[in-house]
C-alpha cells in the first residue's frame, strides 16, 4: 500500500486531531460542540459516527452485500436490520479507528481518497464528515466519560406513570383476564413498588397466563391455523392410528356424533402442540430454550391414540378431557417397523413444517427464514434491500456465485441444509437426497460436518439457536409486542428532522430491552423474567409527560387497542358478564374476531392497532347491548352481588314526584357513578371531578327526559327475565320488565357511556 500525502495535508490532519483532543475529548468533561450535555463515546458514536457517516457513507460500500465485502474488506458494517447492530459496528469502527499508517489514521486517510481506497473520495476536507472521524480517533484513544457529568436524564423526572396499584390493575387485566383481588390491592397499596413486582411474579403461576402466553406466541407462530383439519397433515402409512375413532374409514358424513367429536378432538391435540409445548414449558419452569430443544412433544389423549400411543401410560388425570396435555415421544410406522423422530421442540413438529413449507424449488429457505425471523430476531429479507437486474445474473449457481444472490443465500442456506431430511408434507424422511451444491447444516461459523449426524440436524440447530445471544433479544421482542401491541422501535433516520429526539428515545428502549435481555439469560430462560420488568417499565406505565418532545415519547405509552381476546376478558371481569350471542358463542371471538381486527392465523395474520369506522361500530355495539342486559338485570340481585350498582336501588331518583330534589339519592347515584368510573375505567375520581359530573349530567339528562315522556317501556331484550348468569327464569316477583321508576335507562346510558370510552377499548 502506498501513501500519497503532501507534507501540507499532513500537517492538516494532525492539527486537525490535535484540535480535536484540546476541546475536551478523553477526560471525564468531554463534551461534543454541537451539543451542550457530555456524551460519551456510544453515545457519540451512535449520534454523529453511525448516524451522520457510517450510515450515510460507508455502508454504501461496507454493508455485507456491499462491493467492499465482495473485495474481502475486514471493514464491515451491519445495517439495522441486524440485532446488536449498534454494538457490533461500535466495537468494529473502534478497532478500525486504532489503526494507522505512517502515524495517521487509516479511519481518516481512506475515505480522503488515500491509502487506495477503493470507494476513492467520498468526504471533503474539513467537512462536518471528516471532523466527526477526527473526533472519534480521539476518543477512541482517550475514551470521554460522563459519569461524573451532571447533565440530567431527560426522562428522569419528566415523565407521569402509572401508580403502582393503577399498575396492578392494567397488569391483572392483561395477564390473567381479571381484577386484581382486594388482597392483592391491600398489598401493593403498603407495600408498593417491590409488593407489586411480588404480586405480578405470583400472577405469572396463573393458569391464565398460561393461556395468555400462548397467544402471544400464537401471533408469530401462526399454527393455530390447524386447530381444525389438522388430521389431513399426517401421513396415513406412518401413522396407521390416524383413524382411530373411525377404523372402517366411513365417510365424514357417516360418523356418529361421537366420532365426530373424537375426530374434533383430535385435530385439536395435532393442532395444538406448538402452543401447548410453549405453555408446557412455562408452566413447568423449564427453561424457555426448551421451545426448540426439547426432545418430546405434546400429545391430548386423542392425538396420542392417533400417534398410537397409549394415553394410559402418560399421567393423564382425565383420559377423556381434550384440553389436558402431556409430553410424549413420536414413532412413524416406516418398512415394517417403528422409526423415532428425533424431537427439537417446535421446529420437529408436523404444522409448523406445514405452516412454513418447502417446495423443490424454494429447498427449506422459507423455513430458514422464518428461523431467522422467530428465534433469532433477524429479518432476512431486509439485509439487502435492493433491486435485482435478471439480465446481471450470470453463473450457473447464482444462490453461491452471484453477490446479488449470495449476500442472504450464505446465511439462509446452511440452517435451510438443517431441514433437508423433513419432507415438504413435514415428514421426517433420512432417506432423502440433497443437492450437492448446498452448503452443509450449519449456523453462521458452526457447521455440522458429519453426514451420519444429519438426521439429528435440527437438534443440533435448537442447541445453537438458544445459545446465540439473538434468541432472548427474539423473545424479548415477541413479548413485548404481545404486551403492548407494537414493536420496538428502529434506530432513527439519520436525515430525519427530528433524529436527536428519535434517536434519544431509541437509545431509552435499548437500555430496557437490553436490561431484560440480560435478566432473561441470568435466570437460565425463565420467561417471567421477561414479562415483569416489562409490565415495570416506562414503556408500560407512561401516562403522561409535559416536558419531553413527541419523538422523545416513541416507544411510550400504557395505551393499546385491545385485541377481540384481550377485549372479551376485560368486559367479563369488570361486568361479570360475557357478550354473547344467542348460542352463547362470545361476539368478540366468532362474528367480530376479523371485524374488530384479529387474526384468524391463516389467511388474516397481522392484528389492527388502529381501529377503523366498523370497529368503532362495533365498540358501540357492544357497549349498547352490554349495557341492555346488565342494567335492569342488577336490580334483581342482592345489593351485595352486584358488580355495577352496588350503591343505588331501582327507586332512588333525583327528584322524587314532586319534582323536587332527593339529596340523598343524589348521593347514592354519585357514589355509584365514582363506583363504575373505578371498576370500567380504573379511575378515582374525586366529587367534584370534571369527569364526574359529566356522567352525573348524563344521568340526569336521561332521567328528565323519562320523566317528560312518561315512557316506562324497556326493550324486551333489556329486560330482567332470566338470570344472565344461570339462563334460569325468574320468579315473577323479581323480574323487571318496565321502567317504572324511570332510573334504568339512565343507568343504562351511563354504562354504555363508559365501556364505549377509549380507555375501556384501549385498556388504559
Amino acid at each position: 500500500m502506498s501513501l500519497s500525502l503532501s507534507v501540507g495535508r499532513y500537517r492538516y490532519v494532525r492539527s486537525l486531531l490535535l484540535l480535536a483532543s484540546v476541546v475536551g475529548l478523553g477526560g471525564t468533561a468531554g463534551c461534543n460542540t454541537a451539543v451542550t450535555q457530555c456524551e460519551d463515546n456510544q453515545q457519540y458514536f451512535q449520534r454523529e459516527v453511525w448516524g451522520q457517516v457510517a450510515s450515510r457513507i460507508c455502508i454504501k460500500c461496507h454493508s455485507p452485500d456491499g462491493i467492499a465485502a465482495q473485495q474481502n474488506s475486514q471493514f464491515l458494517l451491519l445495517p439495522p436490520s441486524y440485532p446488536g447492530f449498534i454494538e457490533a459496528n461500535y466495537s468494529n469502527m473502534s478497532d478500525i479507528a486504532r489503526y494507522d499508517y505512517g502515524g495517521m489514521p487509516v479511519i481518516v486517510l481512506k475515505p480522503l481518497g488515500q491509502l487506495n481506497h477503493g470507494g476513492g473520495k467520498v468526504i471533503q476536507e474539513n467537512s462536518r464528515e471528516h471532523r466527526i472521524l477526527a473526533d472519534w480517533v480521539a476518543r477512541v484513544a482517550r475514551p470521554v466519560s460522563c459519569r461524573d457529568s451532571a447533565d440530567p436524564d431527560p426522562f428522569d423526572g419528566n415523565i407521569t406513570m402509572l401508580s403502582p396499584v393503577d399498575t396492578l390493575r392494567k397488569a391483572s387485566l392483561d395477564l390473567v383476564g381479571r381484577l386484581p383481588t382486594e388482597a392483592e390491592l391491600t398489598r401493593v397499596r403498603s407495600g408498593g413498588e417491590p409488593e407489586l413486582r411480588a404480586v405480578l411474579e405470583e400472577m405469572t403461576q396463573d393458569e391464565a397466563f398460561y393461556s395468555r402466553v400462548g397467544e402471544i406466541w400464537n401471533d408469530v407462530l401462526l399454527t393455530n391455523r390447524y386447530l381444525s383439519g389438522a388430521l389431513g397433515l399426517l401421513n396415513d402409512s406412518d401413522y396407521p392410528g390416524k383413524y382411530w375413532y373411525n377404523p372402517d374409514k366411513l365417510d365424514s358424513s357417516l360418523l356418529t356424533p361421537e366420532q365426530k367429536q373424537q375426530q374434533r378432538y383430535s385435530e385439536i391435540g395435532i393442532g395444538s402442540e406448538p402452543i401447548e409445548l410453549i405453555k408446557h414449558v412455562v408452566r413447568e419452569n423449564r427453561p424457555f430454550s426448551e421451545i426448540l430443544t426439547a426432545d418430546y412433544t405434546m400429545v391430548n389423549p386423542y392425538s396420542a391414540r392417533v400417534y398410537s400411543l397409549d394415553p394410559a401410560t402418560l399421567g393423564f388425570s382425565d383420559v377423556y378431557s381434550p384440553y389436558e396435555f402431556r409430553e410424549a415421544r413420536v414413532s412413524v410406522s416406516r418398512n415394517g417397523g417403528l422409526l423415532p423422530v428425533p424431537h427439537a421442540g417446535v421446529l420437529t413438529q408436523t404444522v409448523f413444517l406445514r405452516r412454513y413449507p418447502t417446495t423443490t424449488t424454494n429447498l427449506n429457505r422459507h423455513r430458514a427464514r422464518t428461523v431467522y425471523r422467530l428465534f433469532l430476531a433477524t429479518d432476512i429479507l431486509r439485509l439487502a434491500e435492493r433491486p435485482i437486474d435478471p439480465s446481471s445474473v450470470s453463473s450457473n449457481n447464482p444462490t453461491r456465485d452471484d453477490p446479488n444472490c449470495n449476500v442472504c443465500h450464505r446465511i439462509v442456506d446452511p440452517i435451510a441444509s438443517n431441514f433437508q431430511r423433513w419432507d415438504q408434507d413435514g415428514r421426517f424422511r433420512p432417506d432423502l437426497t440433497w443437492p450437492a451444491s448446498l452448503p452443509s447444516p450449519g449456523l453462521g461459523q458452526d457447521v455440522l460436518g458429519s453426514v451420519d449426524q444429519y438426521p439429528q440436524a435440527l437438534s443440533w440447530l435448537a442447541g445453537r439457536i438458544v445459545a446465540d445471544t439473538r434468541f432472548s433479544t427474539a423473545v424479548v421482542q415477541t413479548t413485548y409486542r404481545g404486551l403492548l401491541g407494537r414493536d420496538t422501535l428502529g434506530y432513527p433516520a439519520s436525515d430525519a428532522a427530528d433524529f436527536d429526539q428519535q434517536l434519544t428515545a431509541w437509545q431509552r428502549q435499548q437500555a430496557l430491552l437490553r436490561a431484560v435481555g440480560e435478566e432473561f439469560r441470568k435466570s437460565n430462560y425463565n420467561l417471567r423474567k421477561v414479562f415483569v420488568p416489562l409490565l415495570l417499565s416506562a414503556d408500560y406505565r407512561a401516562s403522561s409527560s409535559a416536558a419531553l418532545k413527541p419523538a422523545q415519547l416513541e416507544g411510550l405509552g400504557a395505551g393499546r387497542l385491545l385485541t377481540p381476546e384481550l377485549l372479551s376478558r376485560r368486559i367479563a371481569a369488570t361486568t361479570g358478564l360475557r357478550w354473547t350471542r344467542s348460542d352463547q358463542a362470545e361476539w368478540l371471538l366468532a362474528d367480530y374476531n376479523l371485524i374488530y381486527g384479529g387474526i384468524d392465523s391463516n389467511a388474516v395474520t397481522e392484528r389492527l392497532t388502529v381501529p377503523n369506522g366498523v370497529m368503532a361500530n362495533v365498540g358501540w355495539r357492544m357497549a349498547t347491548e352490554m349495557a341492555c342486559r346488565l342494567t335492569a338485570w342488577e336490580f334483581t340481585r342482592a345489593q351485595t352481588e352486584r358488580l355495577i350498582l352496588p350503591m343505588v336501588d331501582v327507586t332512588d331518583r333525583p327528584f322524587d314526584q314532586n319534582n323536587q330534589p332527593n339529596p340523598q339519592a343524589m348521593e347514592n347515584i354519585k357514589r355509584n357513578l365514582q363506583y363504575l368510573h373505578q371498576r370500567l375505567l380504573g379511575e378515582q375520581l374525586a366529587t367534584d371531578d370534571p369527569e364526574l359530573e359529566r356522567s352525573y349530567q348524563l344521568f340526569l339528562g336521561s332521567y328528565q327526559d323519562a320523566v317528560a315522556t312518561q315512557s316506562t317501556a324497556l326493550p324486551f331484550d333489556c329486560q330482567a327475565r332470566v338470570d344472565r348468569l344461570t339462563g334460569a327464569t325468574l320468579p315473577t316477583d323479581r323480574q323487571i320488565t318496565s321502567d317504572r321508576n324511570y332510573t334504568i335507562r339512565p343507568w343504562m346510558a351511563v354504562v354504555s357511556y363508559l365501556l364505549a370510552d377509549w380507555r375501556f377499548l384501549y385498556g388504559n
